[in-house]
């Protein structure tokens, strides 16, 4: 059996569940090598703007390994040298020849370090990144051909396949010059199974979890969830639900904490708007009531989304989505169950959120239907049963 192991920076929460599943399948070998225990206990967390701790088992069903760091600046926020996890070279060197290594992305010294020496020392290395080639339209002239001298005639030498997660990060791939016998298709994705059993449980429940956060039944429900921060302007949202002539009969909830909640707090307030909540920080355990009594959900995430897995999320519960045309999940996720906007175009928001929120409950029905049907595609079991096709197994 081929050995497969993926090195991450710390355990995240979509990729923990992700790693059990690959397991359960018993394709490969598998190992995870972390290079922080970040998360695993309640740690600060920046943009969240507070300590957090998953309240799931992200680290059961797989086995793991934690790599001592000896940054003298550690951390997963502090930059390219935050990890430096120089015993990946022993644990490679240790490796049966032609071993499978899946490293995410480029942003730390120990996975640029574990890139080079797996391959020079024979082991295939496989490249998971998430970047969007939408994304690259934002960066200086400078900095665009000095990516291109970087990724196309040194990093990208070394992977022997490319693991792309949707079409914007495909064309980024093919941008700098990966040919397509080298791509792999492995979604970004959420646990599917999971999320669809609590849509499955939490469907005839929705209005006593509306009125027990005091919401009137038959109102419908406008749902933004993730991190309160500038580059997911939460503020776009509040200022298109002003706009909407009818939103008495309306709710919006924030599901989330962050820096721009004080903002979205001071404008509610100025503005004397009614039937906004901001929940604050909502664990993982707790997050599937706000999809189950939601009819709508927005991202409206500008350059530095790479995906937007909480769209995944949403999807699952039947939801119709409304995505920014930057967030990098929208040209994969939105078909016929919902629109895509301009990224901080508010009247473009506002008409399109209002065309949705007008049609009848059979219509909006039919779009969350599609939603789910599309990311059946985006799974846990694309991604296992591709890796098994590319890698040969």
């Amino acid at each position: 059996m081929k050995k497969l192991v993926f090195l991450n920076s710390h355990p995240i929460q979509y990729f923990g569940p992700l790693y059990a599943f690959i397991q359960e399948k018993k394709y490969f070998e598998l190992e995870v090598w972390y290079c922080s225990k970040h998360g695993l206990k309640a740690d600060f967390d920046p943009e969240f703007n507070q300590s957090i701790k998953w309240d799931i088992p992200i680290l059961k069903g797989y086995k793991s390994v934690f790599l001592n760091n000896i940054s003298f600046t550690p951390g997963i926020f502090k930059g390219f040298f935050g990890l430096i996890n120089l015993g990946v070279i022993k644990r490679i060197f240790l490796l049966p020849i032609g071993s499978v290594i899946i490293v995410h992305g480029w942003s730390y010294f120990t996975a640029v370090l574990t890139i080079i020496c797996a391959r020079i020392l024979g082991h295939e290395i496989c490249l998971r990144a998430e970047s969007p080639l939408i994304h690259e339209e934002a960066k200086s002239n400078m900095m665009k051909r000095l990516r291109k001298i970087v990724f196309k005639n040194f990093l990208f030498k070394f992977p022997t396949k490319f693991l792309y997660i949707g079409k914007e990060n495909n064309e980024f791939y093919r941008y700098f010059g990966v040919t397509d016998n080298k791509l792999i298709f492995t979604p970004y994705s959420v646990n599917n199974r999971q999320f669809q059993k609590s849509h499955t449980e939490l469907q005839f429940q929705r209005d006593k979890i509306k009125n027990d956060i005091d919401i009137p039944n038959g109102t419908k429900v406008i749902l933004f969830s993730g991190k309160l921060i500038k580059k997911k302007h939460p503020m776009d949202l509040l200022v298109s639900y002003e706009s909407l002539s009818h939103r008495e009969s309306l709710y919006l909830i924030f599901v989330g904490e962050g820096s721009e909640r004080s903002s979205l707090t001071q404008y509610i307030k100025e503005k004397g708007l009614k039937n906004v909540i901001i929940t604050g920080f909502v664990n993982q355990s707790e997050i599937s009531k706000f999809y189950a009594i939601a009819d709508l959900f927005v991202m409206c995430s500008d350059y530095g989304e790479t995906w937007g897995l909480s769209t995944n999320e949403a999807m699952n519960f039947e939801l119709p989505i409304l995505v920014s045309n930057r967030t990098g999940c929208s040209v994969d996720l939105v078909n016929g169950n919902g629109f895509i906007f301009n990224t901080r175009d508010t009247n473009d928001l506002t008409r399109k959120m209002s065309y949705i929120l007008k049609l009848n409950d059979a219509e909006i029905k039919s779009m969350g239907k599609l939603s789910k049907k599309i990311v059946e595609e985006y799974s846990f079991e694309t991604i296992a049963n591709n890796l098994k096709l590319g890698l040969g197994v």
